[in-house]
């Protein structure tokens, strides 16, 4: 139930469109190291599936594709002021607020896209637009008790949530 309500209140909050600001506000800090929580995150496979059932979608498979595999099971964020760090499976990216992309610290072949961030409130909010599809924006924000790391995938610009993937991540001691 606890959780039901937290995503209620990340998908109303994500309904208001403001510019995104360069610094989270005084005492948000996303540091830490996360486990995904499975059972109070979407099942990507009931997802991808419910869109093959002929659901109307507004996100191609290639472009959840990249949404559903990273971050992974485990993540490391670093934060300092507005620039945040992701570490997950041995890849890092790393958001800078007002950057059109993020460093990333891996070799290999990656579609390519244009990525901006930033703040709006509490939230940090990575805008994807890839070459090719529409373009996702996925937002991270801390739970109040500061236990959980929440994460929605959604088509950017989309104020119905038609089509939403959430995640939760769990803080390791």
């Amino acid at each position: 139930m606890r959780t039901t309500w937290i995503v209620a209140c990340l998908i109303i909050a994500g309904c208001a469109h403001e510019p995104l600001a360069a610094l989270p506000p005084a005492g948000v800090d996303l540091s830490g190291h996360w486990r995904l929580n499975t059972a109070d995150s979407d099942d990507p496979q009931r997802l991808v599936q419910s869109i093959g059932d002929g659901e109307p979608a507004a996100m191609p498979f290639s472009a959840i594709g990249d949404a559903l595999q990273w971050p992974g099971n485990d993540l490391v964020i670093k934060q300092l002021g507005g620039v945040v760090a992701f570490t997950s499976e041995g890849e890092s990216r790393v958001y800078e607020p007002a950057t059109s992309s993020p460093r990333r610290t891996r070799g290999g072949a990656h579609r390519r896209s244009s990525r901006t961030c930033g703040w709006s409130g509490r939230r940090l909010i990575v805008k994807v637009t890839p070459d090719e599809g529409p373009a996702l924006e996925a937002r991270y924000q801390e739970s109040a008790d500061g236990r959980r790391l929440i994460q929605q995938i959604t088509p950017a610009g989309d104020n119905s949530r038609s089509l939403t993937l959430i995640r939760v991540w769990d803080r390791v001691p």
